[in-house]
């Protein structure tokens, strides 16, 4: 018996697009002599549909997989914890069958869902072999998805049982989607001229399962030439965007996989890095793996050499695998990331794939029925030179302001060492050094970027970071009942997973993307939300010791009005030239800081702050760039 599987995709619309539109001429290789695509606007006429449980789970037709939960469609599980496309097999959009569990939820004894096809001939083949795409998810129960092959389908011991999903566990909830699922079924079928074919579910109230594109074949149809990069498991630089001051060696490590049919030799891993501004190739090593067999998995292999990048600026990392024999498929030859080195920006996020993440506010699943929705995520940043660098600001997202008028966001930043090794960050294992809170008008945008400054806990200035520390960026919300929660602005497309283990087996550095809280935890959890969602937190720093103290050149004009203001404050800059890092700080009469904000790429701007909450009195303005400073002062009067 011969199963072969798909790993986890996570494509945009127009790749998923574009990888159908390629899988459509890959499949014509080999030709089907039987297949099935469901464009009949029904389940097709002679399918039996049982479920022998009686619990009346049967299997649906789906004519469009964006619609929802109405019209034998399942639900979208597209939400911030399950992240999950609407079906994507090749023709998902002119129907597919699908056993919707969601939708009945919890039976009194496990659904036992089958869809049978009518008789199909296969007497002129000696061998078969089905192929269909597939998109699973589960909740409590594994190996319930099998295919089931009979040529006497009354009598229930001559079924013979593939499993579907031999891999996925529970704690993985969800195949690929799609995942392609290809599996020998010679031994009960070939040669025979009616085999019954069913596709057969176990389980109780678990997510769905769909099923299109069925092919029957005459050989095997797997790919005979094709090697990939592993989709969820390639190691990419420990931030989205770094510092130059804090950059510290990239390592590279990523899986490669031989789900062809014939072995593959010569087989070689290309990293490149370029410099997207100059097209200049700063970076690039090979790593070979010789002969890699069918069904084999290259695993954890790292890279000999580092990159330690120079220059500000964008970069983007190509991993590539190929061997001696011209790949079949070369959509997945390839897995390309994006990192930015930045003059004083940290960030987990590229805002790429920005979108919103929540807990799932179900009571039972995260917090007990009636306790307050109150809960916590925050994402690591390692500071290797900390020196008398400051924290300037630290940025955020909401993605549902207008739910929330009159709530509190804290911001909190810690130092955090993991003492004991667990990769959990204990609450004595870290010490608060930053805090400052939002409150939440109701007019800001959705998924818009809110800046603010952070305050030393023991003071009134800015927090002075520590050489060779980590730190998590968290930010809090303290609800009110059961019925209030926050959204935050999260990155969904950076996987953090091979970063962290390549980290904690090359260096006395531990790595992390990102913690979580829920309700009275104490605890906070790496990677809750899964490796690939981090929430939209970026942290700002500079080092007052060597800002341009200088007068700004006088053909940079920098004006504050109205003065004495009320409400809004402006500040118009007309420069001379670009100034790539231009920061605003705003503080009282006695010094302490009250506002800071980060610009990037400055020349004509009209900036405005809000001043209506400041206590009556002068303030000082303070433009600080590398070309000089400027300081004005201005009256808030009441």
């Amino acid at each position: 018996m011969k199963i072969s599987f798909t790993k986890k995709l996570n494509l945009l619309a127009l790749s998923l697009i574009l990888v159908a539109s390629m899988q459509l001429d890959l499949n014509a290789q080999v030709p089907s002599f039987w297949s099935e695509d469901f464009s009949g606007g029904a389940i097709p006429a002679g399918w039996l549909n049982e479920d022998v449980s009686e619990n009346n789970t049967f299997w649906t037709w789906c004519a469009d997989p964006a619609t929802g939960q109405i019209d034998g469609c399942p639900a979208l599980w597209n939400g911030a914890v399950n992240q999950q496309l609407p079906f994507s097999s090749t023709t998902a959009q002119n129907g597919f069958v699908v056993m919707d569990s969601d939708i009945f939820q919890e039976q009194p004894f496990n659904h036992l869902t089958q869809l049978t096809t009518s008789a199909i001939d296969c007497s002129a083949e000696s061998e078969v072999f089905i192929r269909f795409e597939s998109h699973i998810g589960i909740f409590s129960f594994e190996n319930g998805a099998k295919v089931r092959v009979t040529t006497t389908p009354t009598d229930t011991s001559t079924w013979q049982s593939f499993d579907v999903f031999p891999e996925l566990t529970t704690g993985d909830r969800w195949s690929a989607n799609p995942e392609t699922v290809i599996i020998d079924i010679s031994e009960p079928a070939a040669g025979q001229s009616n085999v019954y074919i069913q596709f057969f579910w176990e389980g109780n109230w678990e997510y769905m399962w769909s099923i299109d594109d069925i092919t029957l074949h005459g050989e095997d149809p797997t790919l005979p030439n094709d090697m990939r990069v592993n989709v969820d498991f390639f190691s990419v630089p420990a931030n989205a965007a770094t510092p130059i001051s804090q950059v510290t060696p990239i390592n590279f490590l990523a899986d490669i996989e031989n789900i062809g049919r014939l072995d593959q030799e010569n087989v070689n891993l290309n990293i490149k890095i370029t410099n997207l501004a100059t097209s200049e190739v700063v970076h690039e090593q090979d790593l070979p793996y010789g002969q890699i067999i069918v069904d084999s998995l290259a695993q954890n292999v790292f890279f000999p050499e580092s990159f330690t990048p120079t220059a500000v600026g964008d970069y983007e990392g190509v991993y590539t695998v190929s061997s001696d024999s011209t790949d079949t498929d070369p959509t997945n030859d390839t897995q390309t990331f994006l990192f930015s080195i930045t003059d004083s920006t940290f960030a987990k996020s590229n805002g790429v794939g920005l979108g919103s993440i929540g807990p799932n506010p179900a009571p039972g699943s995260n917090w007990q029925a009636g306790e307050p929705h109150t809960w916590g995520m925050g994402v690591y940043y390692w500071v290797p030179s900390g020196g008398t660098f400051e924290v300037s600001t630290v940025s955020f997202g909401i993605t549902n302001p207008d739910e929330l008028a009159g709530q509190s966001l804290i911001l909190w930043l810690y130092e955090f060492t993991d003492a004991n090794g667990d990769r959990i960050c204990q609450q004595e294992e870290r010490t608060s050094v930053g805090v400052n809170s939002y409150e939440i008008s109701g007019d800001e945008v959705s998924l818009s970027i809110l800046t603010m400054p952070l305050i030393d806990v023991l003071g009134a200035g800015p927090v002075t970071l520590k050489d060779n520390q980590g730190y998590i960026l968290m930010a809090e919300f303290v609800s009110p009942d059961d019925q209030t929660d926050l959204s935050l602005a999260a990155e969904r497309n950076i996987n953090y997973n091979a970063q962290n283990f390549q980290a904690d087996s090359l260096s006395d550095e531990t790595s992390f993307a990102s913690f979580g809280y829920i309700g009275t935890e104490t605890d906070y959890t790496p990677n809750n939300f899964g490796p690939s969602t981090t929430p939209y937190l970026t942290m700002n720093i500079y080092d007052p010791n060597v800002t341009n103290t200088d007068e700004l050149a006088e053909e940079n004009l920098i004006k504050v009005y109205p003065n004495p203001v009320s409400d809004q404050l402006i500040l118009d800059v007309q420069l001379a030239n670009t100034i790539e890092d231009f920061q605003v700080t705003i503080r009282d009469v006695s010094g302490k800081l009250v506002s800071a904000n980060n610009y990037r790429d400055v020349l004509n701007r009209q900036l405005t702050y809000d001043v209506s909450d400041f206590v009556a009195g002068t303030y000082t303005l303070q433009v600080q760039t590398t070309n000089g400073m400027r300081t004005e002062r201005f009256v808030v009067m009441k």
